[in-house]
């Protein structure tokens, strides 16, 4: 079950490389929104008043998904692993 998700999770994670530019367009346009609303320079419907929690447990579970399954999958799959494996330089030993 965990295996299925984990795949699922990562060929979406492999996709967005397709919608970079849409998803890249769609965030400076919520960021130039945003901004203007807080400068006060247009006045922006409030449409839901969402929870500090409820914010923070999407947080969580964005990088929990993101660091314990889907990261993994893909270095897994990409041969990231040897280099997550390499072994730090001993500077023990600068016998010069």
């Amino acid at each position: 079950m965990m295996k299925r998700k984990a795949n699922m999770a990562l060929y979406i994670f492999r996709q967005r490389s397709r919608f970079r530019t849409v998803f890249t367009t769609a965030s400076v346009a919520c960021f130039v929104l945003i901004t203007a609303d807080y400068a006060q320079f247009i006045d922006l419907p409030k449409i839901a008043k969402i929870p500090l929690w409820v914010g923070m447990l999407f947080s969580v579970f964005r990088w929990a998904i993101c660091e314990g399954l889907i990261k993994p999958a893909h270095q897994a799959s990409h041969g990231g692993q040897a280099v997550a494996n390499k072994s730090k330089p001993n500077l023990r030993d600068n016998n010069k």
